[in-house]
């Protein structure tokens, strides 16, 4: 009997990208979530941040089925360069079709750490063309060819209609609206909100707000230049969750920022980058393996 829930990485013959397989469950709610979000109208929608499915293959006798989808690389795997890079990448999306993704985490700061089987490598991704020449799913310091290193990688500035996307949506669930959900669970990377219990119902809408706002104070904390982000993570992390900022008042707060385009420009470095290695970057354009 197979296993489900495992993760393994492939070539597309058809037109030799890399991509990935994930087995899991055919009668889970995943495969549900999966393909409606990758469904041909909310697949062509820009507001739509998810993992897109490119196909779905089925076991003929087992309850097993694959989720083939694209590369990507954890978004916070290389580091934000430039003030304007920080994106909220379409959760309100996911919640405006009724689905809380109840696992909406994407920092590690320990890069060494990720792997194919570490936390830190889910569900907040980016497009892979930040390494031009591909990387090693197991390995993300790899070429593909699991042997070499890369020896370079794009700002994300410089890579034009860069995206973001949401993966994993095991621990997700499609309501028949997104008001007045109550629901329990236990499970998730971010285990911290204060009202997660497996008896209690709460509400999942919020609880995704409060996991995205740790993400904004977890950047905030980690990257010089973000101060005025927090804020915007506070409200979201509030204790009692009726309190929290709804997902269109964090916007809002972050346009009251009045960020200009210059200031979008302005570099932010992680707060542990030395200062020769800012100097080489800002004034020399070098950008090396971390």
């Amino acid at each position: 009997m197979m296993q489900a829930n495992v993760i393994m990485d492939a070539t597309r013959l058809a037109n030799n990208k890399q991509i990935v397989l994930k087995r899991i469950k055919a009668s889970s709610q995943e495969v549900e979530i999966a393909q409606f979000l990758s469904s041909p109208a909310l697949a062509s929608d820009p507001k739509n941040h998810s993992i897109p499915v490119l196909e779905t293959i089925y076991h003929p006798d087992e309850d097993i089925v694959f989720l083939v989808m694209p590369m990507m690389l954890p978004m916070s795997f290389l580091p934000f360069r430039r003030l304007g890079e920080f994106t909220e990448a379409g959760l309100q999306f996911m919640h405006d079709h009724n689905i809380a993704h109840r696992s909406a985490q994407s920092i590690c700061k320990d890069r060494s750490l990720i792997s194919s089987r570490d936390p830190c490598f889910f569900n907040l991704m980016v497009d892979g063309s930040l390494i031009p020449g591909g990387f090693h799913f197991h390995d993300i310091y790899k070429n593909p060819d699991g042997v070499t290193s890369w020896e370079t990688w794009n700002e994300r500035r410089s890579v034009k209609s860069l995206r973001y996307y949401y993966i994993d949506f095991g621990l997700s669930r499609r309501y028949p609206t997104n008001v007045g959900v109550l629901d329990v669970g236990i499970l998730g990377q971010d285990q911290s909100y204060p009202e997660l219990s497996a008896t209690i119902p709460y509400d999942p809408f919020k609880t995704d707000i409060y996991q995205l706002g740790n993400v904004i104070l977890r950047m905030v904390d980690e990257y010089d230049g973000m101060e005025e982000f927090s804020t915007i993570g506070e409200a979201m992390t509030r204790t009692n969750p009726e309190d929290r900022v709804s997902l269109p008042e964090a916007l809002l707060m972050v346009d009251s920022l009045k960020f200009k385009p210059r200031k979008l420009k302005r570099r932010v470095w992680t707060k542990d980058t030395p200062k020769f290695i800012r100097f080489l970057v800002q004034y020399f354009g070098y950008n090396f393996p971390l």
